[in-house]
């Protein structure tokens, strides 16, 4: 009898979470891919080069204060206008007929990073799998001899 119940009791909060629009469960949930979206692996790979050929600590400090600045509230930007019009990320930027093109533009930087990530793993998983067969080039410290 409560199994029953229960279950009436599951279908319907099914049904109600169907009609509603899609959200996340958690709050985590949407940090973490807020997170994984906005931090790409240019940041992974470019940022320390960019780093110590720039000036180190003072430009990690101007990244941080432009990312705070600048990235967030295009971010909140974003999430806003995709939660109020409930649609995909070219309709939702219809509201505003001057921004109409960002949506197609979002595609097509969608579409280049899925050609562009794929080569960088693959390079990754090859570099791992040299790395696991053979020595590397500059695990080992050659002595040089000079001779005059």
């Amino acid at each position: 009898m409560l199994s029953v119940q229960l279950l009436e009791k599951l279908e319907l909060l099914l049904l109600k979470l169907q009609k509603s629009c899609q959200t996340w469960l958690t709050y985590l949930q949407t940090v973490i891919c807020t997170i994984s979206l906005s931090a790409g692996l240019g940041n992974l790979y470019r940022l320390p080069q960019s780093a110590v050929l720039n000036g180190g600590v003072p430009f990690i400090a101007a990244y941080l204060i432009l990312t705070v600045i600048i990235g967030l509230p295009l971010l909140f930007l974003e999430l806003g206008i995709g939660q109020l019009a409930e649609d995909g990320f070219i309709k939702s930027w219809r509201v505003v007929p001057f921004f109409k093109g960002v949506g197609y533009v979002k595609l097509l930087a969608g579409c280049l990073l899925c050609i562009y990530y794929p080569l960088l793993i693959g390079l990754s998983l090859f570099y791992i799998v040299w790395m696991a067969k053979e020595s590397l080039p500059f695990q080992e410290c050659a002595v040089v001899k000079i001779t005059s």
